[in-house]
């Protein structure tokens, strides 16, 4: 067999293959791709075997499990190379296997961390397909009670009452007497113009104060619960007045008069049963399945737990090992309970807050133990689905300690080298560039942070730091000095220096990332022509002068130069691992079943149950 392509992808690291969690339901490939395969071939068994190598085996569910979003890849876009891919999938899952039967020798299977990983994978495994498997028995997804549920619980699939509509705005808030005057006879002269028939869009545009110039506003809830996303009262009652599409008469609000039109009102009138459906459903099987649970452990808690100390888990010195409980003999510990919670802990103990501890860990973590237990008495453990995923777990679990031991071992009797380093740096130093400098000037105008209680104040601030800016780009535009300019109108600390900043970096954090981008979208001698919003308000800027990005030294590049190693260090491993491991041409694929793998539904899909038994 020829493997050049298998060393080519051999140069991408393991890990992420590694990071494939298996999936724990047969995934529904693309319907499209399903549609155009045209085959008379039955499927081929899931356990029929795909390749054997001096006693190695690989079924073909269990290369569909290892290769899954390739394969979806390769089914969804049919690419022209496709027969390529397949083989170059094919030879890394036969290496894949190799590597982990390695680790499996080296007894790695038997330590008790990676052992202890399997357990637990095949702990939750279990536990879901028990709980699937009760689903598939005896939960009621069916058209007349799913109907039932919606008539009776009709409020709860109501639309959320909403409306959102457009404006013509006169500012009159902060304004002297002659200038409140003049809003209201440009609102008059606005408000004729729609009457004469012209575009409320056109007229907002050309005559409004606000900046969303007859842009839609909304959509706004009617009962919104959450305060600093409400509407003014005021203006809600008004716009709430009218009929979709129809605009108001001249209406005073505590910022000016407006003229509003009604875009759409979404009643609170029942949502069609077909658009909730998926809703209803999924919410009455999460309510089976909570309830499955707490039968579960208060059916077996008894019988199956002992030494029950939940309050162990807020005893921040208690050790990992500590106990918990156990569960028909399984330890459950402190842990594996911190193992759940990581990386999620407001979220639980916004649960815990609600429910209490105990129950929480009774019916999350205790029945995962049960299931697993009950799920192992019921034979969901011999079946072949249980089977594949047993494999697979063992695959990359071993895959990757064995590729963590051999490449220690690699490293360690292949040291960096002075000499690697400098020849890197030749190779590469083009490459390896200083980030790019720009020196430039500033005008700032700072704006307050926003608050709830303050979002006029903060609003009013925002519009007064844009348009003095604005002011002061027409004014440079028509042949002022930037920095005398800087030096009148920016609230900046360099304001005296007429702006200047010095230099900045792209990879600078001055004034945030929206500011630094704005720098380096400009060439030099070039500024800002709209206000930049930035950290702390707004500002225009100013590229004084443009450098060009240089090679780092050798110094400078050493951590770079180090990956770079370390990156060919990693291609020559494999490839050696590769050659040592594998003879090619001893390997046995089986045609019919290459072929099969290679097709949408050329391989049978996962059977979980028997028989279909709920609705």
């Amino acid at each position: 067999m020829k493997n050049l392509s298998f060393y080519l992808l051999c140069g991408v690291w393991l890990m992420p293959v590694f990071a494939q969690e298996p999936v724990e339901e047969a995934k529904v490939l693309n319907a499209t791709a399903a549609s155009e395969v045209q085959s008379a071939t039955p499927p081929v068994p899931r356990d029929a075997v795909l390749f054997s190598y001096r006693g190695i085996e690989m079924t073909a569910g269990v290369f569909m499990q290892y290769n899954m979003n390739s394969l979806e890849r390769i089914y969804d876009e049919d690419p022209k190379d496709k027969d390529q891919q397949i083989l170059d999938l094919l030879e890394y899952s036969v290496f894949s296997a190799c590597v982990a039967e390695e680790g499996r020798k080296l007894g790695f299977d038997k330590k008790p961390e990676i052992a202890s990983a399997l357990h637990r994978k095949e702990i939750d495994w279990l536990a879901d397909y028990f709980v699937g498997r009760n689903v598939h028995d005896n939960y009621d997804g069916s058209e007349e009670v799913l109907k039932k549920y919606y008539e009776d619980n009709i409020d709860k699939y109501r639309e959320t009452e909403r409306f959102q509509f457009r404006h013509i705005f006169f500012k009159t808030i902060d304004e002297p007497a002659e200038k409140q005057k003049e809003a209201l006879q440009r609102a008059k002269d606005a408000l004729a113009r729609l009457k004469a028939g012209e575009d409320f869009v056109k007229v907002a545009s050309e005559m409004s104060d606000s900046p969303k110039k007859g842009e839609i506003v909304g959509p706004f809830r009617v009962d919104e619960p959450d305060e600093s996303k409400r509407i003014n009262p005021e203006i809600q009652k008004a716009v709430l007045a009218l009929e979709t599409g129809k605009y108001s008469d001249i209406i005073k609000t505590k910022y000016g008069y407006e003229i509003f039109r009604l875009e759409e009102h979404v009643l609170p009138d029942p949502k069609p049963f077909e658009r909730v459906r998926g809703e209803i459903d999924y919410e009455r099987r999460l309510a089976y399945i909570t309830q499955l649970k707490k039968d579960t452990v208060t059916k077996y808690f008894d019988e199956a737990v002992k030494g029950w100390n939940p309050e162990i888990v807020k005893n921040p010195a208690a050790k990992d090992e500590d106990l918990i409980c156990t569960v028909y003999g399984e330890p459950l510990t402190v842990g594996y309970y911190r193992s759940m919670v990581k990386g999620r802990e407001d979220a639980v103990q916004k649960e815990i807050d609600k429910v209490g501890l105990d129950p929480f860990i009774r019916y999350h973590l205790v029945f995962r133990l049960i299931a697993y237990k009950k799920a192992c008495e019921m034979g969901l453990d011999k079946r072949l689905p249980s089977i594949e995923r047993k494999q697979l777990n063992e695959l990359q679990w071993l895959q990757k300690a064995y590729f963590d031991h051999a490449w220690k071992e690699y490293k360690d009797s292949h040291p960096i080298t002075e000499e690697m380093i400098q020849k890197a740096y030749e190779e590469n130093k083009i490459r390896i560039l200083a980030p790019r400098d720009a020196e430039i000037a500033e005008i700032f105008r700072a704006v307050p942070e926003e608050k709830t209680d303050e979002r006029y104040r903060v609003f009013k601030a925002q519009q007064e730091a844009q348009s003095a800016l604005e002011k002061a780009i027409e004014r440079i535009k028509a042949g002022e000095d930037f920095a005398a300019v800087a030096r009148e109108v920016s609230e900046a600390t360099n304001a005296a220096e007429g702006g200047y900043v010095g230099k900045v970096n792209s990879q600078s954090t001055y004034r945030g990332r929206t500011y630094i981008s704005e720098v380096f979208r400009l060439e030099e001698g070039q500024f800002s022509e709209k206000p930049v919003s930035c950290d702390g308000g707004f500002a225009v800027v100013k590229v004084l002068k443009m450098y060009d990005r240089v090679p780092l030294s050798l110094e400078e590049a050493r951590p770079r130069l180090t990956e770079i190693v370390l990156g060919q260090m990693r291609t020559a491993f494999r490839n050696e691992l590769g050659k040592k491991l594998v003879n090619w041409d001893e390997v046995k694929i089986d045609p019919v079943v290459r072929d099969a793998v290679s097709r949408f539904g050329g391989v049978a899909r996962e059977v979980f149950h028997d028989e279909p038994q709920g609705k």
